[in-house]
């Protein structure tokens, strides 16, 4: 591969990305283990087969916020995968991204075109709800999807059947409610230990967060307070006055720029009567309000508070790439470009591994590429390593991922974003959740 074509394909690659968006009417730290004995058996030829990926994401609603940022990582990755000999050979084939209009809209459509096109993988930055409605599109296209961003609870609800088609890659509510219930319980007084207040909007995603939180509080004999609100109108008076009344040891909001108001009424309410906090009470803002708020919070009034985004802080050549694209993605947090092109070389690798490109084969290799094996941090080395037999455990830009029976992660970090007195988010630090211990 000459440079030249190293540069040709990646600008190729990160100018079509940045188009604008369309409707929908169309490891660095990876536990370590034994290399694998290299296998002494000829390795079969590979398929003369082509692998098409597709992708969906939605232009407006919280689950927007990264959109760009998902779509030139995905872009960047392909790239990459096809520097480092594609799969089997052949370049990879990205197909348009499709990205509907609002959250909770419609996707199967979406799902038959990509099919229609070739797709057998799909990777998914979409809302929760729309993914759970599409299952059963998906599954009957024989669709292998991969989603960076969902988190919540029903979509494994028993009901809803996708026979092991959809993996998910970023920390799931599962995760977050281990972290936040962990903070709660030690709590010290006046703050009541195990009593969590919630603020989100009344979506799918913020009730799902929030049952996740009652069900994982109260066998402990802890507690929830639970606000939900219309998107743009919380009417919090009422909820946080209760709050002073017997502080919680933890308040999480769930939201997008209704955030400012919600700490803002927690601060004025807090003061006592020399204008100074009363008691402090820990705020969590969740994947979506963990950003710099300066001056549209009171000062001070988030020096206790802690964002969080999925996975480890994205690295920089990662970020470089995009903010080359896009300079005004400066002010963002990268994590989920991180997993979105982790998402890329995953199917890559799991197509490689099961030498098929069928959605069904792609999803059964798929968790075996996180387990155990000889660690690889790129498609290139893993293409080397599943040449030369050896089993293989992808660690890449959005760090070490393990997954339980369900394929959703049960070993994962989480980047911590700290904020200043004046609002403005500090340096990033990331942590494992284990949800087995």
């Amino acid at each position: 591969m000459t440079v030249a074509r190293r540069s040709i394909l990646r600008s190729a690659a990160l100018l079509g990305a940045a188009v604008p968006l369309a409707s929908c009417t169309t490891g660095r730290r990876g536990r370590g283990t034994d290399p694998t004995e290299p296998s002494t058996t000829p390795a079969p030829e590979d398929p003369d087969e082509t692998l098409v990926i597709g992708s969906i994401g939605v232009s407006s609603g919280l689950f927007s916020t990264f959109e760009k940022h998902i779509m030139l990582a995905i872009g960047e990755a392909r790239t990459d995968v096809n520097i480092a000999g594609g799969v089997f050979g052949r370049d990879v084939t990205l197909l348009e991204r499709v990205v509907v209009d609002a959250p909770g809209a419609d996707i199967a459509p979406a799902i038959a075109a990509l099919r229609d096109q070739g797709a057998t993988a799909i990777i998914t930055s979409c809302s929760d709800d729309s993914l759970i409605a599409a299952v059963p599109a998906f599954v009957d296209a024989g669709i292998a999807v991969v989603s960076v961003n969902s988190t919540a609870r029903d979509l494994r609800a028993d009901e809803v059947e996708t026979e092991g088609m959809l993996m998910r890659i970023s920390p799931t509510d599962a995760c977050l409610t281990k972290v936040f219930s962990d903070a709660a319980w030690n709590a010290q007084p006046p703050l009541a230990a195990g009593t969590l207040a919630f603020f989100g909007r009344d979506t799918m995603g913020s009730a799902s967060l929030a049952e996740e939180l009652r069900l994982r509080l109260e066998p402990q004999g802890g507690h929830l307070i639970r606000t939900l609100f219309p998107e743009g109108a919380p009417d919090v008076g009422a909820p946080v006055d209760a709050l002073m009344a017997a502080p919680p040891a933890l308040v999480v909001i769930d939201a997008g720029d209704e955030t400012p108001q919600i700490v803002t009424a927690i601060a004025t309410k807090s003061l006592g009567p020399d204008g100074r906090p009363m008691f402090d009470i820990p705020l969590r803002t969740t994947y979506y309000n963990t950003r710099s708020w300066g001056e549209q919070v009171p000062p001070e009034s988030l020096k206790h508070a802690t964002g969080c985004r999925p996975g480890i802080p994205a690295p920089d050549e990662l970020v470089n790439t995009m903010l080359n694209v896009d300079t005004s993605l400066a002010t963002s947090g990268f994590e989920f470009a991180g997993a979105a092109y982790d998402a890329v070389v995953l199917i890559a690798l799991a197509a490689q591994a099961a030498r098929s490109t069928e959605g069904s084969q792609i999803a059964a290799a798929l968790p075996s590429l996180l387990t155990d094996g000889e660690e690889v941090a790129d498609h290139a080395t893993g293409l080397r390593q599943l040449a030369a037999g050896a089993q293989i455990r992808y660690v890449g830009r959005s760090g070490p991922i393990e997954l339980g029976d369900d394929q959703d992660p049960v070993t994962i970090d989480l980047t911590d974003v700290p904020y200043d007195d004046a609002g403005q988010m500090g340096a990033p630090s990331d942590s494992t959740i284990d949800l087995s211990s």
